[in-house]
């Protein structure tokens, strides 16, 4: 029997193809994550990229103005309370 699925997935598996050299791994994928998680040097707040702390913001975003409206309107999107300095 000859169906259509497998040329449906050709065109992702050449899209995967195409991007793999600059891909991540799931390990490093993750590997942000694990650190920002069980790093205690971490103050909280920080953008980390690739492990690091990075300091790429955009200007609109790095004042501590913005930081107080979206830390408020993550804790009303949860429902949550948490108090913070």
């Amino acid at each position: 029997m000859n169906t259509a699925g497998g040329q449906s997935a050709l065109l992702p598996r050449l899209w995967l193809y195409l991007v793999s050299p600059w891909a991540k791994t799931v390990e490093q994928g993750a590997s942000t994550s694990v650190c920002a998680a069980l790093d205690l040097t971490l103050e909280g707040g920080e953008y980390l990229d690739d492990c690091a702390v990075s300091h790429d913001t955009h200007s609109e975003v790095d004042t501590e103005a913005r930081a107080a409206d979206l830390w408020d309107y993550t804790e009303n999107l949860l429902n949550l309370k948490i108090s913070h300095s």
